[in-house]
């Protein structure tokens, strides 16, 4: 599984967003993403990354049935998008 990324912005120390982002240029475009939310205008950022995620399942007399997948996320330091 590839990662998935998600960022909670702050502006002026109140709850502003969340995004999520997966796929093939989610690091990029995460990278772009914060940079562009500077401190001098108000914004601090929260990175999270999941690797691995929960998956809810159902079972039946006809079988096993997938209802969720939900990531698990762990903070990580902004920095840490320069790595690899």
């Amino acid at each position: 599984m590839s990662a998935r990324y998600r960022i909670v912005v702050w502006k002026n120390f109140r709850f502003w967003c969340k995004v999520d982002m997966h796929g093939p240029i989610a690091k990029e475009a995460m990278k772009e993403m914060i940079s562009l939310l500077s401190t001098q205008s108000g914004y601090s950022v929260e990175l999270q990354v999941s690797h691995e995620d929960k998956r809810i399942l159902e079972t039946s007399p006809s079988g096993i049935r997938l209802l969720a997948v939900e990531p698990i996320f762990t903070t990580v330091e902004v920095n840490s998008l320069e790595q690899n």
